[in-house]
């Protein structure tokens, strides 16, 4: 039944969702204009309109005025204005259960029904609450996005984002509007605070510019071994070039970079030991063993809860001694189905298994959700 439920969900959220925020917006203005109208009289409403020419098309006037006057236009007219000037794919609403959905749907029947402008009031004050609920979102969660044969992890906590790689395989095809900013836009994410990339290679940074390009993102995070061509396009004003012992804090998250500069790409993987309040979770990128004993001889880490396996499980990572030292309850696994590399390599599961590590793979259950408020584990796939 829950499944059946979900399916109904996403089907009619996902279906109906640029219809309803439509619609919902020209019920918002229509009715703003007709108490204004009521009210003033006269309404006249000023707004910037972007002026084209044959050489350049999608150049903008700032300076460009226009006026609407209402002896001369109706209301409806000045409606459809305004909403040429406001990018629809730019709102965000965070996916709210099935129930909000059907009232969303009763209210604009009823008024089509009737007619009756204050029906819409309410449809006002839900759509308003709707778009605010983020803003009093205190849940923690992390996130192993299934971005196929490569890494892309969110960690949210209290209204705070941060994104640990993008993905960003060949064959994939555009990850970050195909999954992120559906997923974004879901979850009422409207930035990111910071961007961390373990390291430069495609399938871990290779959606950065997109992402970068259409989504607001204030800081960005790279390892400090050389630049490859990825990392030389991010923008210089917003990166910073990552080192042993880079601390950020943000909110109830705490992340140390523990790795350091080995002269070779996955070698040098950001390695970041997250804390959020009694849980630890190690973030290793595509760290090879080589990598991890650096960091077990020098660091005393704590029992890890949750360790993301490095490289996506390649028999290059995930040593005995890094097991056998933090302990870890579970592991997390990011790659793509039935993946060229063979990933998780075999080796890598046995040794999981031998130290009673349970797994989760994003090639057989999508993406894996790990509710910090509450420890629950959901997963897209069985």
């Amino acid at each position: 039944m829950d499944l059946i439920l979900y399916f109904i969900r996403d089907t009619i959220s996902g279906t109906f969702y640029f219809i309803y925020a439509s619609i919902s917006l020209i019920c918002m203005f229509a009715i703003i204009g007709y108490l204004l109208k009521g009210k003033y009289g006269k309404l006249e409403i000023k707004l910037a309109t972007s002026q084209s020419n044959a050489n350049s098309s999608n150049s903008v006037d700032p300076n460009a005025k226009g006026v609407i006057n209402e002896s001369n236009t109706n209301v409806l007219e000045n409606i459809s204005l305004l909403l040429n000037n406001i990018n629809i794919t730019k709102l965000v609403f965070k996916r709210l259960p099935l129930f909000v959905y059907v009232i969303y749907f009763l209210i604009i029947f009823l008024y089509l029904i009737k007619r009756n402008k204050k029906i819409l009031i309410p449809l006002i004050v839900l759509l308003t609450i709707h778009y605010l609920i983020p803003y009093f979102d205190k849940s923690d969660y992390i996130k192993m996005i299934d971005v196929g044969q490569g890494d892309s992890i969110l960690l949210h906590s209290d209204n705070k984002n941060i994104l640990v790689d993008t993905g960003g395989s060949y064959k994939e095809g555009n990850i970050f509007y195909n999954t992120h900013l559906p997923l974004f836009k879901s979850e009422g994410i409207k930035k990111l605070d910071y961007i961390i990339f373990s390291h430069g290679d495609k399938d871990h940074i290779g959606e950065a510019n997109t992402l970068i390009n259409n989504f607001k993102v204030d800081k960005i995070i790279i390892n400090s071994n050389r630049l490859n061509y990825y990392e030389k396009q991010l923008p210089k004003n917003k990166t910073i070039i990552g080192e042993e012992g880079l601390t950020i804090k943000l909110k109830d998250f705490t992340l140390v970079e523990l790795n350091t500069n080995l002269d070779d790409e996955n070698d040098s993987s950001g390695v970041y030991l997250l804390n959020y309040k009694n849980i630890n979770i190690l973030l290793t990128g595509d760290a090879s063993k080589r990598s991890e004993e650096y960091i077990l001889d020098n660091y005393e880490l704590p029992h890890i809860n949750i360790l993301k396996v490095g490289h996506h499980g390649s028999k290059t990572s995930t040593s005995e001694r890094l097991l056998k030292e933090t302990n870890p309850n579970i592991a997390l696994i990011s790659c793509g189905k039935d993946n060229k590399f063979n990933h998780p390599n075999k080796e890598t599961i046995n040794v999981l298994n031998k130290y009673k590590v349970k797994y989760y793979r994003t090639d057989k259950q999508g993406t894996i959700t790990i509710n910090l408020n509450n420890n629950k584990i959901i997963t897209e796939g069985g």
